[in-house]
């Protein structure tokens, strides 16, 4: 009886281990077959063995084959801090909305213009968003624990809510267009 109930238990085992179940980018499916290469790769250089658990990834690509297009899959790796998507060809970011441990974001080099899923990424601290097609910046308001802001090469020509984000130490706002600067007399840390 017990002989049978291991032999039983070792060819579950067998079965789950030879289907796949127990690596790669687990049960997370990606719809850019790019997007899924890139979390692979970053698995099988991690200690972890499934997407879910992966807390920094770097899918920057400037060699323009391997260019992501969709990120959907990503609002499942809710344990990511840093997170590079740049010189890809993304337009959209809504899944990064509950990716609320991100402190690090880089999205230059992309099409994006609607940044307005960053609302509640209080935990940033680093953002580029340069060469993109921004033109609308107000969310950045209240992300006021922000260090790094790059904003360069985008559409934008109003910069007052940047007036309350006391930690910034770096920021680039060139080739925007942008008149007024008074906003940033405050920001002494600059």
């Amino acid at each position: 009886m017990v002989t049978t109930v291991r032999l039983i238990f070792i060819s579950v085992v067998s079965i789950f281990l030879l289907s796949g179940c127990g690596g790669g980018s687990g049960n997370t499916s990606f719809k850019d077959p790019n997007l899924e290469a890139c979390i692979n790769e970053a698995l099988s250089n991690s200690e972890v063995d499934v997407a879910e658990d992966l807390t920094e990834l770097d899918c920057a690509t400037w060699d323009g084959n391997r260019k992501i297009t969709s990120i959907n899959g990503l609002e499942k790796l809710t344990r990511l801090t840093r997170l590079d998507l740049s010189g890809n060809s993304i337009d959209k970011i809504d899944v990064l909305a509950g990716l609320t441990d991100l402190t690090v974001l880089r999205l230059y080099g992309n099409n994006i213009s609607d940044i307005s899923v960053l609302t509640g990424l209080n935990k940033l601290t680093d953002l580029d968003l340069g060469w993109n097609n921004i033109s609308n910046i107000d969310v950045l308001a209240g992300l006021t624990g922000l260090t790094d802001l790059n904003l360069y090469y985008n559409s934008i020509s109003d910069i007052s809510v940047l007036a309350g984000l006391n930690s910034l130490t770096s920021l680039n706002l060139g080739g925007n267009n942008i008149s007024e600067i008074n906003a940033l007399t405050g920001l002494t840390e600059l």
